[in-house]
């Protein structure tokens, strides 16, 4: 992570294509396979608060959830009308404690301006685990608690699961 300008062309396209490109690849294909089923069917794409708020440092990450996000938008509209339609929603879990935490802490304050945030979330004890946000989500896809091509964030969702 660095600013747009300093990045490597390498890790432009693998932020790009690990956060944007694979999930819209397999996303596609998912609907294009499935598409004839007459059942339920449900895509989960994993969003993040970074797709609605610029964080210097993070230019692509910001980018490829942004996009992320209007791709779940622009298929739920095309799914609205279909006889089988594929469900699509985007959820943004909030800051889980994952690999990508340690390298956001690994990095450097002039590469990533907002270090000092995610040191103090982590020191505090403020990161969700995985399996606590694996089971919020799985709880309120039980429940339909989503709309199609709904963009949501699971902070805001969490008084359905209690």
């Amino acid at each position: 992570m660095t600013f747009i300008g300093r990045a490597g062309q390498e890790d432009l396209q693998m932020s790009l294509q690990v956060n944007l490109i694979a999930p819209t690849l397999l996303t596609n294909s998912f609907i294009r396979q499935t598409q004839a089923l007459p059942i339920k069917k449900r895509v989960v794409h994993i969003s993040s608060g970074a797709g609605k708020k610029p964080y210097p440092g993070w230019g692509a990450y910001c980018t490829a959830k942004a996009g992320l996000d209007m791709l779940t938008r622009c298929i739920g509209v095309e799914q609205m009308e279909q006889p089988y339609p594929v469900e699509v929603i985007s959820v943004a879990p909030g800051v889980v404690d994952t690999d990508m935490q340690r390298e956001i802490r690994a990095a450097s304050e002039e590469d990533f301006p907002q270090l000092s945030r995610f040191v103090k979330l982590h020191a505090d004890g403020e990161l969700q685990s995985p399996e606590a946000t694996a089971a919020q989500l799985l709880e309120l896809l039980q429940r339909n608690a989503f709309t199609q091509g709904e963009i949501a964030d699971l902070r805001t969702k969490k008084e359905l699961s209690s």
